[in-house]
C-alpha cells in the first residue's frame, strides 16, 4: 500500500499476516532442531534451534523461539531469544519481544514492542552495495560552525 505523507509518497511495509498461507507449529507443540522451509510458516508453540528461509515467518503471541532465525521477512508477536537476520523486513508487533541481536534492512516497531540487545541496519539483499572509490573523494569539506548558536 502507498500513501502520501508530508508531500512524500511512502510505502507501507507492514505485513498482512491474514494472507499468509502457512505451515503451522501449533500452541502446546515443542520442537528442537533445524527448520528450513519454502513458503510461509507460523509458529505458535516452542522452538529451540535454527530457522532458515527466504520466505516469511510469523512468530505468534504465545510462541517462544530460542536460537538463530534467518528469514526473508519476520513478523514477531511472541518472544525470540537469540539472533535474527532478515533479508527484507522485521515487523515487531506490540506483543513481540526480541532479546538478542538483530540485522535487518527494514524495521517496524509497534508501540509496546521490545527490542533488548543490538540492532544493525543492513542493505537489502536485492540492492547491490555500491562502494566509493578512493579517487572519488578528493577533499573533506569543513563544517561551518559560525552559524551554530
Amino acid at each position: 500500500m502507498w500513501w502520501k505523507r508530508n508531500g512524500r509518497i511512502e510505502r507501507d511495509l507492514s505485513v498482512d499476516i491474514r494472507n499468509i498461507p502457512a505451515s503451522f507449529l501449533g500452541p502446546g507443540a515443542e520442537f528442537q532442531g533445524s527448520l528450513r522451509f519454502e513458503g510461509s510458516v507460523r509458529i505458535e508453540g516452542q522452538f529451540r534451534g535454527d530457522i532458515e528461509s527466504q520466505s516469511a515467518l510469523v512468530i505468534g503471541e504465545q510462541a517462544c523461539v530460542e536460537g538463530t532465525v534467518r528469514v526473508g521477512t519476520l513478523v514477531l508477536m511472541g518472544t525470540v531469544r537469540g539472533e535474527i537476520r532478515t533479508a527484507e523486513l522485521l515487523e515487531l508487533r506490540s506483543s513481540g519481544k526480541l532479546l538478542g541481536s538483530l540485522a535487518t534492512p527494514a524495521l517496524i516497531v509497534e508501540e509496546g514492542g521490545v527490542l533488548e540487545g543490538t540492532c544493525t541496519m543492513t542493505m537489502p539483499q536485492s540492492q547491490p552495495v555500491q562502494r566509493a572509490m578512493s579517487h572519488e573523494v578528493t577533499q573533506a569539506l569543513p563544517i561551518a560552525t559560525s552559524a551554530l548558536p
